[in-house]
């Protein structure tokens, strides 16, 4: 059913031909059935019942405040009612002040109010009251949050760090060996709204965390030569390569079975030679074994020793 409005319209007579009649018809021009005594009152009628019951029956109760009203024992009659039903039902209460420094009426020092100053040129408070008698909110509806919002950080890591080192790790496992200057990261991170400032201080936070590596250039004050470590790749894979856990234990089993195992990171089509390359060098770090490296990107175990080969059982 079409939601027509009621307004009762809460005045003192004196304030017709200077406002209320003038208002009223606006009201009803955008679907709001505005109750005035002037339209709806004949002669004969009991001036108590009929405006009474009209504030029992209406959805909304606008008190037309002035000079003139705010002595009318009248119009403290109706603000009372209509104030009892808004505590009890509910009811919009709509406060409109058309007079300058007169004191308003109690019931509406608590309440948010209209004030019109010019009575010829009040559109966009007339705005106001319209979106309120509709419940229309001009309030922006809320965007999309930020890309970087739905991720789960890393322990050690903020958000901004965790997507950095999502996205550079999803680049460079696809693209082994290779560098990105900072505009280049920029790019891979533009649907998370990340400002460059942003950027680079998580970049110079993974390099302090020993997860990326980046080269100062002096034209440029940002990060530069960016690549993640073997330690970035290989936390990039444990957290987004569902198949870490398989490439570790193959990489594990073929240098405790082959002594002298051997990966190129150059022309190799092994989609996980990235991670394969980073255990090597990972495991050398940690003192299990000796790594030779030849500049046609080869990398080959030289010595692996006791400890070495211990530690390396226990990844199986």
């Amino acid at each position: 059913m079409e939601y027509k409005p009621k307004a009762f319209i809460s005045h003192d007579s004196r304030d017709n031909e200077r406002f209320v009649i003038d208002f009223a018809k606006k009201l009803r021009k955008k679907h709001v059935d505005a109750w005035v005594d002037k339209w709806e009152l004949e002669p004969g009628d009991s001036l108590p019942k009929e405006i009474f019951e009209s504030i029992d029956e209406t959805d909304i109760f606008i008190s037309i405040i002035s000079k003139n009203s705010i002595n009318s024992k009248w119009v403290k009659e109706e603000l009372e009612a209509g104030f009892i039903r808004k505590i009890e039902e509910g009811l919009k209460f709509i406060p409109i002040i058309i007079d300058e420094n007169i004191k308003i009426f109690p019931h509406c020092k608590h309440v948010l109010q209209v004030r019109i100053k010019d009575l010829d040129n009040y559109n966009d408070k007339f705005k106001i009251i319209i979106n309120t008698i509709f419940d229309i909110s001009e309030k922006p509806s809320l965007g999309k949050p930020p890309k970087y919002a739905f991720e789960n950080h890393i322990n050690g890591l903020n958000k901004t760090d965790t997507v950095i080192l999502k996205e550079l790790g999803n680049y460079l496992i696809n693209n082994p060996k290779s560098i990105l200057d900072f505009e280049d990261v920029c790019e891979l991170l533009k649907d998370y709204d990340l400002s460059k400032n942003t950027i680079s201080e998580s970049l110079e936070c993974l390099a302090s965390m020993k997860l990326l590596s980046s080269k100062p250039v002096c034209s440029s004050p940002y990060p530069e030569r960016n690549t993640l470590t073997y330690n970035g790749i290989i936390l990039y894979g444990k957290h987004y390569e569902k198949n870490f856990d398989n490439i570790l234990k193959d990489v594990v089993s073929s240098i405790l079975n082959n002594s002298y195992y051997e990966i190129s990171i150059i022309n190799n089509e092994d989609k996980y030679i990235g991670y394969k390359y980073a255990l090597l060098e990972f495991f050398e770090d940690k003192g299990y074994l000796e790594n030779y490296k030849t500049c046609d990107g080869t990398i080959r175990v030289k010595k692996i020793n006791g400890f070495g080969i211990r530690n390396l059982k226990s990844y199986l």
